[in-house]
């Protein structure tokens, strides 16, 4: 019927990433300045190898994100090392830094890195088989302008996965969030976790009372930034709706609900064809898009609750 009437694939594979831009999921993310810190990126392009196999994986081993980054040692110290961070030790000098970890075989090791001077600034292990937690601070040698980060794999065939890496400086008093988060809106709470709490088991979300978010519409390049007080510091995560990413191929799949995204890019789908069909269509396209769309509402208001009649309502 849709071809019949003037659409073509192509109609609908841009109104199903159309939907998708649109649809919201909700999830815990962490904040971090480590591009890729969080683990979501497809692949692992921020994650250098050296005497390593790395990948990232969704299965059972991924935990607060939907991937791990797994380092699996060819040789003595194999790792990866995340992209380099541009640091000023006068203005930042005392970092906070928090890992989730496995060590599957052997012992994983997470090593803040001096890039300019190319030495480890400090090093914290874990050698067990049960997901835990790193936790630690440091100060930037006086002379360091670059910053990076290593997760390690000891010795030869140690295998670690890694979730989420959170990286800051303590004295920092604005972090930027990533540009996914586009309206203050998305983010329902700053979260946070007691440190020094060493397995998974034992960590707790509460609320950041000393974070809060901030919207900056004059400046699309940082539109929401968390505020933070002085001397404050831990794990920092946001509990938000984040939009679904768009899909490339037609070999690709998503965990979205089937039925919530056919109805959706159906809407979507409507809306281009009737100010476009041929003009006996278009009352045609009209009625389904206003059908479709009460529908649509009702989903809407079950899947993405909190952002319902706010400024993310498209329909």
């Amino acid at each position: 019927d849709i071809f019949r009437r003037g659409g073509s694939i192509w109609d609908v594979r841009r109104a199903i990433n159309r939907a998708r831009r649109h649809m919201r999921y909700r999830a815990t993310f962490p904040v971090t300045m480590i591009t890729d810190g969080d683990m979501r990126a497809t692949g692992f392009a921020n994650w250098a190898a050296t005497n390593a196999t790395v990948s990232k994986v969704a299965n059972s081993n991924a935990r607060d994100s939907s991937q791990a980054l797994r380092v699996l040692a060819t040789a003595a110290a194999g790792q990866a090392q995340s992209d380099t961070i541009f640091v000023d030790p006068t203005n930042a000098g005392q970092w906070y830094v928090w890992s989730r970890v496995r060590a599957d075989i052997g012992t994983a090791r997470l090593i803040a890195y001096d890039v300019t001077n190319s030495a480890n600034i400090t090093t914290e292990d874990w050698a067990l088989r049960g997901w835990g937690n790193l936790d630690f601070t440091f100060s930037l040698p006086t002379t360091a302008e670059a910053l990076a980060f290593r997760t390690v794999s000891v010795a030869n065939s140690d295998d670690s996965y890694w979730g989420p890496i959170i990286a800051y400086p303590t004295d920092a008093r604005e972090l930027i969030l990533p540009p996914w988060v586009e309206r203050k809106s998305q983010i329902i709470e700053v979260l946070t976790a007691p440190e020094g709490m060493n397995t998974a088991d034992e960590m707790h979300y509460h609320r950041a009372r000393w974070a809060q978010p901030l919207e900056d519409q004059s400046n699309p390049n940082a539109q929401v930034r968390l505020q933070l007080l002085p001397g404050a510091h831990g794990p920092l995560f946001i509990d938000a709706y984040r939009s679904l990413d768009t899909m490339a191929g037609d070999a690709q799949t998503t965990f979205v609900k089937k039925d919530w995204l056919i109805l959706f890019a159906s809407v979507e789908l409507c809306k281009m064809l009737m100010n476009r069909a041929p003009s006996e269509d278009t009352n045609h396209f009209r009625r389904e898009y206003q059908t479709r769309s009460m529908d649509l509402k009702v989903w809407n208001s079950l899947r993405m609750p909190l952002l319902v009649d706010s400024a993310l309502e498209y329909v």
